[in-house]
C-alpha cells in the first residue's frame, strides 16, 4: 500500500474522532507500548531473569518491539466491532507514522448464514452490493495492505477474506442443529 494513501486514510481517521475518542486513542497507544516493552513486570524474580525489561527507550527500540506483533480484532459487522476496527486501524497507522513501524493487524470475521446480508446485500433489481462488513473494510482501506491480514473463521476452520466464498455445509449444519435446539 502506498504511503500517501495511509498517510491520508491516518488524518481522515483523526479528524472524525472526538477530543475524548483521540485521548483514548493516545492513552491506548501508551499502553500497548508499555505492554510490549514491560512483559513480566509483576511476574515472580525467577521467570523475570528470562524476559529483557528496558527503561527510558527509545523510538527505534519500540518500533523493533512492535515489528513482528499482531493485533488480533473480531468484526462481526455491527457498530461496536466497527467502532473497535477502526481504533485498532487508526493505533496501527499512529504507531506507523510515530515510529515507522508498527503491528499487523489481523481482522478476523466469524461468519453463520445469519450474517449474509452484512457480506453482500442485493437491491430490488437483483444487484449485489456491498454490505457492512465489505463497506468497513473498504474505508480502513484494509484489502491489498500488507500490514493487514483478514480471514474467515468457520469453526475451527480458518480461511481467506472472500466476501463471496460460501460458508461450509458443516457451519450450516451446525447453525442449523443450534436453532433446532435452541428453539426448544
Amino acid at each position: 500500500m502506498d504511503y500517501n494513501v495511509r498517510e491520508n486514510l491516518y488524518y481522515t481517521i483523526l479528524s472524525q474522532l472526538t477530543e475524548k475518542e483521540e485521548h483514548g486513542a493516545t492513552r491506548l497507544k501508551s499502553k500497548l507500548i508499555n505492554s510490549y516493552l514491560n512483559l513480566g513486570i509483576n511476574e515472580k524474580p525467577s521467570n523475570r531473569d528470562c524476559l529483557r525489561f528496558i527503561q527510558n527507550v527509545d523510538n527505534h527500540t519500540i518500533a523493533e518491539a512492535l515489528k513482528n506483533k499482531n493485533c488480533v480484532v473480531m468484526f462481526g459487522g455491527g457498530k461496536d466491532s466497527a467502532f473497535v476496527l477502526t481504533v485498532a486501524r487508526a493505533l496501527q497507522l499512529i504507531l506507523l507514522k510515530e515510529y515507522n513501524e508498527t503491528f499487523e493487524l489481523r481482522v478476523a470475521i466469524g461468519r453463520h448464514p445469519g450474517m449474509l446480508d452484512c457480506l453482500q446485500t442485493v437491491n430490488a433489481a437483483g444487484d449485489k452490493g456491498d454490505g457492512n462488513i465489505e463497506r468497513v473494510l473498504k474505508v480502513l482501506q484494509l484489502h491489498n495492505d500488507p500490514l493487514v491480514d483478514m480471514f474467515f473463521i468457520d469453526n475451527s476452520t480458518t480461511i481467506p477474506y472472500n466476501p463471496s466464498a460460501p460458508i461450509s455445509t458443516e457451519v450450516l449444519k451446525q447453525t442449523r442443529d443450534n436453532v433446532l435446539l435452541n428453539g426448544h
